[in-house]
């Protein structure tokens, strides 16, 4: 009976945590990295002491998934990064808190999943509401990041926060669209907005991804999935000779307006994109191993360098690239990494695990289930590491709120 009280108190404790998503959504993202850390501990306690943890049955429909998770692991032995160890470990538990916290989910009775799916969805909306009034502050408070760079990172936290609002507004927004369609869709029109009037380009590109996926999907579930699997595939198929000719002919230089190179370094990108392409094919079938496009350095960065610097609006990069030994803090491309560090075989296992999630009946749910994979493969082309603690657990929580304030129509919780 103890046993039993002290499983409930773990239980609702964890719940408890769940509902700090939308305070640190807009206040303090990288805490979503300790946030998944405490419920999913608090989760899995409840579980065991309950004897509820699910049997290996449970995990036998995922084996495309579980195939990937073993090949990412895999990769680590052959890692040129001296981190890949660590980053194995945060990555196995980070999924290891994320699948205990839906399990315990699942195991609550239909009231208390209403009750708890209320108070998280209401954190979210709160949450999202506080991050749409602080993303434009360059607009009303120009001088604000000058004044509080000291303390606080302001900048690069309303550009982290407004990559991850951009996912969660549309599992938000379909949470609320059948009672209160007019607020959704406005919902997302000042996301949007704000997403292109803030310094985040990559909340600007989830938001427009997503749109388009919504909008598509509203037409056909099934189409829009396929849209998806085809445009990952020739993404990973095409992303290496494509960046290579790129960057050759010069074609940021020669057919991008001025306006993008203000404001997205296209030629920088392009060198990056060079050099990873041409360094990853000699160990394309397999990679370089997990989180070896971190800080990379290749043997002959002197050649590259003098090639960047043959590029306007790059020297001072290509300098600090020759300076800091190395291309860049990570390779800036989602399909580039993924071949880069997994080889075509992770490449492959990659396309069949999104097959596998991806929705493909037809239903409103659905819809809004992939206006977010929209947002969340707009949020991961082109900025970030996919390692990054907080972009792990961040996505691993939008996943879980997906599954919380987006059920079935019976109710049930999918992922």
């Amino acid at each position: 009976m103890e046993g039993f009280i002290v499983a409930q108190r773990f239980s609702t404790t964890s719940l408890i945590l769940l509902v700090l998503i939308g305070p640190l959504l807009a206040l303090a993202i990288k805490g979503f990295a300790v946030l998944l850390a405490l419920a999913g501990i608090f989760a899995a306690l409840a579980l065991i002491l309950q004897d509820k943890w699910p049997n290996i049955s449970r995990f036998k429909p995922h084996g495309w998934p579980l195939a990937l998770l073993t090949w990412i692991s895999l990769s680590a032995i052959w890692s040129l990064h001296e981190d890949a160890g660590n980053k194995l470990v945060q990555l196995l538990l980070s999924l290891f808190f994320a699948i205990s916290l839906l399990f315990l989910f699942e195991q609550l009775d239909d009231e208390k999943k209403s009750l708890w799916g209320k108070r998280i969805s209401i954190s979210i909306g709160l949450g999202l509401g506080l991050s749409l009034i602080l993303g434009p502050w360059q607009i009303y408070a120009p001088n604000l990041a000058d004044a509080l760079s000291p303390v606080l990172e302001l900048l690069r936290q309303v550009n982290r926060s407004l990559t991850i609002v951009a996912i969660l507004v549309f599992i938000y927004a379909g949470s609320i669209a059948q009672r209160r369609p007019r607020i959704a869709v406005a919902l997302l029109a000042i996301s949007t907005a704000v997403a292109f009037y803030s310094e985040s380009q990559s909340a600007a590109l989830a938001m427009a991804l997503g749109w388009l996926a919504l909008g598509l999907a509203r037409m056909s579930v099934k189409v829009t999935r396929r849209l998806i699997l085809a445009s990952f595939a020739l993404s990973l198929l095409l992303i290496a000779p494509f960046s290579i000719r790129a960057f050759e002919e010069r074609w940021s230089t020669t057919y991008l307006p001025q306006a993008i190179h203000n404001t997205a370094a296209p030629n920088i990108r392009s060198w990056i994109y060079y050099v990873y392409s041409k360094e990853l094919l000699p160990k394309a079938l397999f990679g370089h191993g997990l989180q070896s496009s971190r800080i990379f350095n290749p043997e002959n960065l002197d050649v590259y360098v003098s090639e960047c610097q043959k590029m306007s609006h790059s020297y001072r990069h290509c300098d600090l690239a020759l300076e800091n030994q190395t291309v860049a803090a990570h390779a800036h491309n989602l399909f580039l990494q993924i071949l880069f560090e997994l080889g075509i075989v992770g490449g492959v296992l990659c396309l069949f695990v999104l097959g596998k999630w991806l929705p493909s009946q037809q239903s409103d749910t659905n819809m809004w289930r992939m206006g977010a994979w929209g947002a969340g493969m707009g949020t991961l082309m082109f900025s970030y590491n996919f390692w990054q603690s907080w972009l792990m657990a961040s996505l691993l929580i939008c996943a879980l709120s997906a599954a919380i304030v987006l059920p079935n129509k019976k109710g049930a919780v999918t992922s």
